[in-house]
Parts: C-alpha cells; structure tokens; sequence
C-alpha cells in the first residue's frame, strides 16, 4: 500500500521562517491549510507557533477544528451562507447575496474580508464597483467589514506589480473619499506575493498575507522553483512495487491512444529495466512528482498504476519494495484525500498513522 509522509518538523520550520519574515516587515501571516484538510494535528502545531487564525476553503475542514484557533472561510456559497452551521469567523467574499444572507443568520456578527479583482480573474468586486458595494455592505447587520484582499498566482498567474499598486490605491482612496471608511487590513494571497514580500515590493497599504505553499512546500509555483532557505521535501510518497522486469520498449504492431486519450511516443529501444508501482493518477498526478533517487524516470501512469525506469539506478529494487517521491501542491493534495493512500503524520521521527 502507498503511503503518504507529512514531515510536520519540516512544516513547522517553513511557517515559523516565513512568520519570521512578515512580522519583521509588519505583515501579518494568515497560514492556508487547506492542502491538508486543515488536519486538527497540523493546526495544533501552528499554534503553538503563534498562530491564532488558519485559513482553508473548506467549511467541513474548518468545522473539525476545536480550541480558540479562529476559522477563516476562503470560500463560501449561497446554500452554505443560507442553512446549516456556519463555523467560521471570518469569511472571504465578493457576493452581496451571501453578505446579505450571513447577516440574516441569528449565531452571531462575523468578520468579512471583501475579494478585490486585481487581475488574476477570478473572484473579484471590480475596483469601480468597491465604494457603492461597502455602502451597501456597511448597512447589513451581524457582520462586520474589516478587510479587503485580492489573490494572485491562482487562475491566471497574476503577479503583484506596480500598476498592481496603483489600482489598490486609488481602489481604496475612491472607498475612503465616498463613503469614510477605511479598511483594518489589506491582504494579499498566494505564495505568488512571496518575492515581493521578502524584497520589500510589496504595496505600501499591504499588512495581511495569506500563504500556504511556502509554508507546506517551500516552493513558488508561479516561478517554477523552490524559495531560497525554505524546506521542499515535507511531503513524500513512497510507492510499493508491484513488478519488475526487463521489457523491450520498441514499438510494434499497431497503437492507439492511452486510457488519457493521449498518443505515447516512444524514443527508446531494446530492453529497459522498469518497475510498476501501486499509486495512479487518482492518488497522485504523476506530474507533481519528482523521485528522490535520481536514477529514476517516471515513464507514465494508469489511473491506479506508475510506472518508472530504474535502469541508471544503483539501488537494487525488488517487489514489495518502495520507491519515493517528492510532491508539489496539486500532487500532495490528491494523495491527502485519496482512500488508498495512508497518511502518516511524522512528529520527532514517530508516524502517526491518519488513515
């Protein structure tokens, strides 16, 4: 069976190194978990950080958290805002109807953090919208606005840059110029915004960042690399082998397309040494996934099976054996939830098995 090891040192690390680098230039870090179900053990440990707020997509997510750590809801429909329990704290939101049906609720105010489009094209008031869209807000009852943020490096790979600033800033003068309110925070998300923090380019009005694959991975997708002084092996899969054999990899006969609809072409020939592993593109995306021993070559996957090259390795593996792998965002997070996968929370060298 595939198991999937979450160093918590290595997440510890990365969080109080990033923690240390905001609370240095005056931001303060909201961590997302959502990348590990906001796992009740991970979280306990970011607040023994220091950590009083975590952020995750995921209403169910946040409801299994218990203690005084705040629940930060990154995303919220109309049915969730309309029925049932609502734990969280704060919400993230650019939909007037879900402000409108939050304030008719009976179980207390909540804060609000209002999404500003700023070019990543996703969720987003529009920046001329802003100042009639806080007037009308302002007035509902049983929530309370205090911050305004914008995401970047998710849909379309947005970057914070100067003009960047320049809309935030006249966003923000057009809401305090008509209507006198002033925001508490500014908050910025992504690990995208990573760079410019540690820089010092971030916008002037910016004091909040959320951040989670620096945290979880050390890695900046949006750069395609890992960021300097942080730890990106947190996460690894270890695959059994299944099989191993030599297999004459020339093509013959007659191929279609695989079971992705994709054409495979070979440009190796003879014999090659390759081993099948018990994980697919249902448990982990062959994509996000780098071995650790370099004489290893994922050749493809099934959607239950890998398959790798071990013909460079001087490793001698066997059947009932495991090969590992390093894991990016998107990787990590299909085998978090994958029933096939055991998850094993490593504390000071000793898993605790999850599941």
């Amino acid at each position: 069976m595939p198991y999937l090891s979450i160093h918590m040192p290595s997440i510890v690390e990365n969080l109080q190194r990033v923690k240390k680098t905001c609370d240095s230039r005056g931001y303060t870090l909201l961590p997302v978990t959502k990348v590990c179900l906001s796992e009740p053990v991970i979280v306990d440990a970011f607040a023994g950080c220091g950590i009083d707020t975590v952020a995750d997509s995921s209403l169910a997510c946040l409801s299994r958290l218990q203690g005084e750590m705040k629940r930060f809801l990154l995303k919220i429909g109309l049915h969730e805002a309309r029925n049932g329990g609502l734990r969280c704290d704060c919400l993230y939101t650019s939909s007037m109807e879900v402000l409108e049906s939050v304030s008719e609720r009976s179980d207390g105010c909540r804060e609000v953090f209002l999404a500003l489009e700023l070019g990543d094209l996703r969720e987003g008031i529009l920046p001329e919208e802003l100042p009639g869209f806080i007037q009308t807000a302002r007035a509902l009852p049983n929530i309370e606005i205090t911050g305004l943020g914008a995401n970047f490096g998710c849909l379309m790979g947005k970057l914070p840059d100067g003009l960047v600033a320049e809309v935030l800033d006249d966003a923000v003068r057009r809401v305090r110029r008509q209507t006198g309110f002033e925001f508490e925070y500014i908050s910025f998300g992504g690990t995208a915004v990573y760079p410019a923090l540690v820089s010092g380019m971030l916008p002037d009005r910016v004091n909040h960042v959320r951040i989670g694959e620096a945290i979880f991975f050390g890695y900046n997708l949006t750069r395609d690399e890992p960021i300097e002084g942080l730890i990106d092996d947190a996460f690894v899969l270890s695959g059994e082998i299944l099989e191993v054999r030599n297999k004459r990899v020339d093509r013959w006969g007659v191929y279609g397309l695989n079971a992705f609809g994709e054409e495979i072409r070979n440009g190796e020939s003879g014999f090659r040494k390759r081993a099948v592993l018990d994980f697919g593109e249902l448990g982990a995306p062959a994509g996000g996934l780098t071995p650790l021993d370099d004489g290893v070559r994922i050749i493809g996957s099934t959607h239950d099976y890998t398959v790798v090259d071990i013909s460079s390795c001087s490793s001698g593996y066997r059947t009932g054996g495991f090969i590992d792998f390093k894991l990016n965002y998107t990787s990590a997070a299909r085998a978090f939830i994958s029933p096939e996968i055991e998850n094993r929370l490593i504390k000071n060298g000793n898993p605790e098995v999850k599941q």
